[in-house]
This record gives C-alpha cells, sequence and structure tokens, in this order.
C-alpha cells in the first residue's frame, strides 16, 4: 500500500487523469480536424506549412503517449492493490492457521496431560491393589497352611493308631483332598510372587542327574499304582553348574506329576540333555513325553496360560491351570523357556529349558 501511495504522488490522480485526458483528446481531436483548413486558409509559406505539420504530428502523439501514461498507471495501481489484497489474504490465513495449529497443540498437550495424569493413578492402583493381593495371599498362607498342616499330620498320626479298612480308606481321601489343596495354595503363592517380582532364584552347585532321579521317586509310586512304566534318559552332563535345584525340580515335577496324572496306560519317559555350552554357562533340556490321550493342537498355547486348562473333560480331573504357567515362568527366569509338542491320541511331549553358569563363574541371586 505505501508504494502505490508513493506513485499516486507522482502521477495525477483518477479524476485528474481523466480530466486532462479528456482535454488533450478534445484539443488533439479540435487541431486534427481544423489545422487544414487553417494552415490552407491562413498559411501560405510551403515552410510553414510543414512546421505546421510537424508540431501537429508532436501534438498528437503527446496527447497519446500521456493517455497511455494514465492507462498504464491505472493498470498498475489495479496490479499492486490485487496483490496487496492477495498477501493479505495470506497473512491472514497464515494467522488464522497458526493460532489453529496453537489452539490444536494445546488441546493435544491437555489431552496427553489428563492422559498421563489417569494412567499415574492407573499405576498408582495397579501396585496398591499388587500389595494388598501380596499382603492378602501371605495373609492367607498363614491362615490356610497351618490348619492343612494340622489336618495331614492329625490324620498320619490317626493312620498309626491303626485303622480298619473303611477307615483307611476315608482317612486315605482326607490325606489327598487336603495335600491337593495345599499344592494349590503353594502354586497361588508362587504365581503371586513371580509376579510381584519377589521369586529369588539361588544359585548353588546343582546336579541335574539327581534333580530328575529325586522326581522320579517322587512319582514311582503313583505311577505304579497306575501300571505304568517309568523311565529315563540322561546324557553325559557337566558336573560344576550352578542353579536353582529346588525350581529345577518344581518345574520337572509339574510336568511329572500331569503326564502321570492324565496317562492311564503305557510309559512316561524323564529326560534331561545338554543342547550348547561355553566357558561360562551350559543350556539343558528337559522333557517328560507320556503314552497319554494327548492334547489338541488349538489348545497347546493355552496350557501355558495362568488359570487355564484343555477342553477336553479328560484332562480337567484336578487342579487349577497354573503348574504349566508357572513352569515357563520359571524356566524364563532361569534364562530358558518351555513348551509342548502334542497329538491327540499318540500322548505329549513337554519340556523347558534352563541356561545354568558353571562353577569357575561369579554367583548372583536372580530375582524375578
Amino acid at each position: 500500500m505505501n508504494r502505490q501511495a508513493g506513485t499516486d504522488s507522482k502521477l495525477p490522480g483518477h479524476d485528474d487523469a481523466r480530466r486532462i485526458t479528456l482535454l488533450y483528446l478534445l484539443l488533439g481531436s479540435a487541431w486534427i480536424l481544423l489545422s487544414d483548413k487553417v494552415i490552407h486558409s491562413w498559411i501560405t509559406s510551403p515552410a510553414l506549412i510543414e512546421i505546421a505539420s510537424l508540431v501537429k504530428g508532436w501534438l498528437y502523439m503527446l496527447v497519446t503517449t500521456l493517455l497511455l501514461n494514465v492507462l498504464i498507471h491505472r493498470l498498475l495501481a489495479r496490479t499492486q492493490e490485487t496483490l496487496e489484497q492477495k498477501q493479505q489474504a495470506l497473512r491472514q490465513a497464515d494467522a488464522r492457521r497458526l493460532q489453529e495449529q496453537e489452539r490444536q497443540r494445546a488441546q493435544l498437550e491437555a489431552m496427553v496431560e489428563h492422559r498421563t495424569a489417569e494412567l499415574r493413578e492407573a499405576k498408582a492402583a495397579a501396585e496398591a491393589a499388587s500389595v494388598a493381593k501380596s499382603a492378602y495371599l501371605a495373609s492367607l498362607s498363614h491362615e490356610v497352611r497351618n490348619p492343612l498342616s494340622a489336618m495331614i499330620g492329625t490324620a498320619r498320626l490317626m493312620r498309626l493308631a491303626g485303622l480298619d479298612a473303611q477307615q483307611s480308606k476315608r482317612l486315605g481321601r482326607l490325606e489327598t483332598a487336603a495335600e491337593h489343596l495345599l499344592a494349590v495354595l503353594d502354586q497361588v503363592l508362587d504365581l503371586s510372587r513371580i509376579e510381584a517380582g519377589k521369586l529369588a532364584l539361588e544359585e548353588k552347585p546343582v546336579q541335574p542327574d539327581r534333580i530328575v532321579g529325586e522326581v522320579m521317586a517322587m512319582v514311582e509310586d503313583r505311577a505304579h499304582g497306575k501300571g505304568l512304566e517309568l523311565c529315563c534318559e540322561i546324557e553325559t552332563l557337566p558336573g560344576d553348574l550352578m542353579g536353582d535345584d529346588t525350581r529345577l525340580r518344581q518345574a520337572l515335577l509339574n510336568y511329572a506329576g500331569n503326564a502321570v496324572k492324565f496317562t492311564s496306560s503305557g510309559q512316561i519317559t524323564l529326560r534331561a540333555r545338554l543342547l550348547e555350552q561355553d566357558d561360562s554357562a551350559a543350556k539343558l533340556l528337559f522333557e517328560v513325553e507320556d503314552s497319554g490321550p494327548g492334547i489338541k493342537a488349538a489348545d497347546l498355547e493355552r496350557l501355558f496360560t495362568e488359570f487355564e486348562q484343555a477342553g477336553d473333560s479328560l484332562q480337567r480331573r484336578a487342579g487349577c491351570g497354573l503348574g504349566l504357567a508357572i513352569t515357563r515362568r520359571l524356566a524364563r527366569l532361569m534364562g530358558g523357556d518351555a513348551g509342548a509338542q502334542s497329538q491327540a491320541g499318540k500322548g505329549s511331549r513337554f519340556w523347558f529349558t534352563a541356561r545354568l553358569k558353571k562353577q569357575n563363574q561369579p554367583a548372583v541371586t536372580i530375582s524375578a
């Protein structure tokens, strides 16, 4: 706009230009119309006639030039005005866009802050619930385990005192139920400790072949009572390994106990072998294979989820669906994993791996 004002100060305004243009057009037209008659009637000298003709041409050119100047000035002024209007419109659009972006940014920041606050509250509530759950389970352990232990101990004392066949059978059912409840309680507490990150793995000298033998001894009576053949296959393993023998035994016993529970005839085999090793550690594979009814492929992965069991009613005769989940979590805490292969009607093979340090490496305590 400033440039336009500067241009307008040097050239005539629109009204002045219109009047001057009209004046010159009238003068020029009159001169052109009258010049020939005036020249021939008033001037007789050929030289003056030539001079008058030149002056007439100059005046015509002057009028034409002035007219073109005015037209060009008006065209430039309109062009400048149009450009200024477009620039102003662009500036206003930019200002509106920046304002909208600032509004959206502020709205997004407010939303993020609100969601962050909600997440903090949810995290605090979850942590509080976890603490409350741990406290409750600790209380439950004390309140339930003690009466159960008393019941089991009393039942054993009663059996030692001598019972007839009927009483012995009833007492056996009582012992079985109490021991089952105690096992379920132990599984729930183990899972709770793992979830809370409070399950610490020890590292002390372990003998994998001895662990396999102990697990076989634990399930041997039940297996032979059902007419099952119990076997073990142990490869030559390093003798300088460090790990948590209690958790290794627990994981393998979960598999062996399930195999005995769900296999009605045939054979159960426990295996331990070396997968790989280096100077600092060795990775071992433990597995239990049975000739039981097998499991559908769709149910295999679900078995390692908390409180999940196979869909077949045969597989739901007992348990709360925690043993396999705990085995997988223990295996992962020990640097390995757990899984299974099975086919309906052709038995199952459950396995887990564990990475055990060698004794020449510094021992540490691993927490969940």
